[in-house]
């Protein structure tokens, strides 16, 4: 199966495409998609902001994973030695 698409850039208003599909048997298929001109909500919604949120619980996370770490370590260590 192909698919081709034809677009053309720059462009303000509705719009269509037209998709030629082709199965395996050489059948062809000429499909016209129309796309409504929307207009662009301009306020209602707000962008996601980065580093809006606290980093604390990933530090302590962290240094919880680290302290266990060292631990296993030393008790390894101890373990060893004796």
């Amino acid at each position: 199966m192909r698919l081709f698409i034809h677009q053309t850039t720059g462009i303000k208003g509705p719009d269509k495409f037209k998709v030629k599909v082709t199965d395996g048997d050489g059948n062809e298929e000429e499909i016209i998609i129309e796309i409504p001109e929307e207009d662009i909500p301009l306020a209602g919604f707000k962008l996601p902001q980065t580093g809006e949120g606290s980093t604390l619980i990933f530090n302590i996370i962290g240094a919880l994973i680290m302290a266990t770490g060292v631990m296993l370590l030393f008790l390894r260590k101890k373990k060893l030695k004796n």
